[in-house]
């Protein structure tokens, strides 16, 4: 039997998904604050996923590196070479050579150095790194790899997520043994504790939502469709019943999430922080 699957085979997409800038925003507010372990277990949650996302793209720039700095001609260990030579005639012939000679001598071996640098300079070998993804995505074990580590990506992006609200809840009910109630007693903590914006804003939301289903049909279904996440406007491609998770699909859940755990970490910071 043959497992069919279906990826972004585009090269570029499997850049990091992760925000930097964001990052040391979300970790400097919450420095020093209630939230500031909570919001340091999400921030490098999410950075361990974005670091396993990129692996095939960090894969063919190590490559690219290494050829490249292999292959490439060195201008200017040659160079050193080149005027250590020209130095060296120049003492050699002194006896023998007028100071003009001389001169002309040292002018000419430098042009020809001048000369064979630039021609090197433009003969430099580049990786041919979109060929060699092509050539890789002819890989079925390949492939393979790269549908898997989306489910595992895209998952591990909501679960980090999901535990950072639970355990926000549980600082601003002074309760670390807080778990996730059913969804509809969740909303109404969060709400309780928080107000009804924050909310819709950071749990009862589409994004959210979607997020949550798909992860459940993921690790509790086999990646197959179900009933709950058919009945929502979800983007996913499905093929013979099974969810296709793209690069895209992980790229815009961590971009749609972050901005709702920073309102969250705010909203516990301002409100909780009393003595």
């Amino acid at each position: 039997m043959q497992k069919d699957v279906w990826i972004d085979d585009r090269y570029e997409s499997y850049q990091s998904f992760f925000d930097h800038a964001w990052s040391r925003k979300f970790l400097d507010r919450a420095k020093g604050t209630i939230a500031e372990e909570v919001s340091f277990d999400l921030a490098t949650m999410w950075r361990g996923a974005a670091n396993t996302f990129m692996q095939p793209w960090l894969m063919l720039q190590s490559f690219k590196s290494f050829t490249e700095g292999a292959l490439n001609y060195k201008p200017t260990l040659t160079k050193k070479v080149i005027d250590a030579l020209v130095g060296q005639l120049v003492r050699n012939m002194k006896g023998d050579l007028s100071q003009n000679q001389q001169e002309a001598l040292q002018k000419c071996v430098q042009s020809i150095s001048e000369r064979v640098e630039k021609g090197l300079e433009e003969d430099k070998f580049e990786f041919p790194i979109h060929s060699a993804w092509s050539d890789l995505l002819r890989l079925s074990e390949f492939q393979l790899g790269l549908w898997g580590s989306q489910y595992i990506c895209y998952t591990a992006v909501y679960y980090s997520y999901e535990d950072f609200l639970v355990r926000c809840v549980g600082i601003a009910l002074k309760n670390p043994k807080y778990r996730i109630p059913k969804k509809k007693q969740f909303s109404q903590d969060i709400e309780r504790l928080f107000d009804r914006s924050t909310c819709v804003t950071c749990w009862d939301c589409s994004e959210v939502d979607i997020a949550r289903v798909a992860r459940h049909a993921i690790v509790h279904n086999g990646g197959r469709l179900t009933d709950e996440l058919k009945s929502k406007p979800h983007k996913f491609r499905i093929e013979n019943n099974v969810i296709q998770v793209y690069a895209s699909d992980t790229h815009d859940l961590f971009d749609a999430l972050k901005e709702k755990a920073y309102i969250l970490a705010e909203e516990l910071i301002t409100r909780f922080s009393g003595p």
